[in-house]
């Protein structure tokens, strides 16, 4: 394990993506505050809120650096924004409905220090049962659904165990800023949903690997940011990671999995329908039509990421391969999005 010392300490800098969150915003930068990691620099992005957040954030704690934008881009839009005049070695990309512990930080720095290691994550838990996992870093099903390891499980120490993982939460992760250079950063189209899967994959494929961290604990109101399950939430959800697929898999990984995620998509909008009535049949049918318009696009992006890759597919596909989490499937992803 890497040690740090006084005399190097890497540089890091905090972006928090706001929109319309000022009530969320205090407890956020309050933990931020008493972050015992000594060189950091705190960014709020805001994206066009309506809202008193700027005048709030700019009062209350006056040493976050604030960067507004006229339009909301969107969670990965406003991510790159703030990359873009970030000047740590490191980046840590935030919601704003976050809380973190005194000593979140020295542990994933201790993990990024590793030169195969480009992107990493903590234990997430739920800030209203903080004894509840939200996630401890995440895997794939052989549907292509991506699942946060131990969500709503007690934390007994099960995931205690530093360990490589197909992603970590969007929600706080870290990377390395040279690396996250030149991987592009998030995908902008994106807008909000999957951009930590999509970057994360990416990293693996070129020869990165992405670390769940459990000694780095933060804490995760759910639905603070982006609001409760809804259709909207599902058709970024459906599109995106369709987006991803095509980027990411080779041809023939391609053929065998897109069809297998649509079929199970498509099916979870009719028992959705059926269930809620709420329009989670139309967002698959919004979202495959957002994919056919921007296929080509999608398919120039898809072309770069393979001409730089690095590696085959084995080295993603066996965390789409991991069957115990089918059980999980209809507990996570259907009743939880209607409940």
């Amino acid at each position: 394990m890497p040690k740090l010392s006084r005399n190097i300490l890497p540089n890091i800098s905090i972006i928090v993506v706001n929109h319309n969150g000022r009530h969320l915003l205090e407890k956020c930068f309050a933990s931020l505050m008493k972050t015992t990691y000594p060189n950091i620099e705190i960014i709020m992005v805001d994206n066009a809120s309506k809202d008193d957040s700027v005048n709030f954030v700019s009062n209350t704690f006056p040493s976050v650096m604030i960067q507004r934008s006229v339009t909301n881009l969107g969670y990965a839009g406003g991510c790159n924004k703030g990359a873009g005049i970030a000047k740590g070695d490191y980046v840590v990309f935030m919601n704003n409905d976050i809380e973190v512990s005194r000593g979140w930080i020295k542990p994933l720095i201790k993990a990024c220090l590793r030169p195969d290691v480009a992107i990493c994550g903590g234990k997430m838990l739920f800030s209203e049962k903080k004894d509840h996992l939200y996630s401890a870093g995440g895997v794939l099903n052989p549907f292509s659904i991506p699942i946060d390891r131990g969500l709503s499980e007690l934390d007994k120490g099960q995931f205690d165990r530093k360990k490589d993982v197909a992603y970590v939460s969007g929600a706080a992760l870290m990377v390395d800023k040279k690396t996250f250079e030149m991987l592009g950063g998030f995908d902008a189209d994106y807008f909000a949903y999957c951009e930590e899967v999509d970057l994360c994959l990416r990293a693996w494929l070129s020869g990165f690997r992405v670390v769940f961290v459990p000694s780095s604990i933060v804490y995760h109101e759910f639905g603070g940011s982006f609001g409760k399950p809804s259709p909207i939430r599902r058709f970024f959800g459906i599109r995106n990671m369709a987006f991803t697929l095509i980027k990411v898999l080779s041809l023939k990984s391609l053929i065998l999995l897109l069809p297998a995620f649509l079929t199970f998509r498509l099916f979870e909008g009719l028992i959705l329908a059926v269930i809620s009535r709420g329009g989670y049949l139309l967002s698959f049918k919004s979202a495959i039509a957002s994919v056919l318009s921007d296929f080509r696009c999608v398919l120039n992006k898809r072309s770069r990421i393979q001409e730089n890759r690095s590696v085959n597919d084995k080295i993603i596909l066996r965390f789409f391969l991991n069957v115990r989490w089918i059980t999980l499937l209809f507990k996570r992803n259907i009743l939880r999005t209607v409940l």
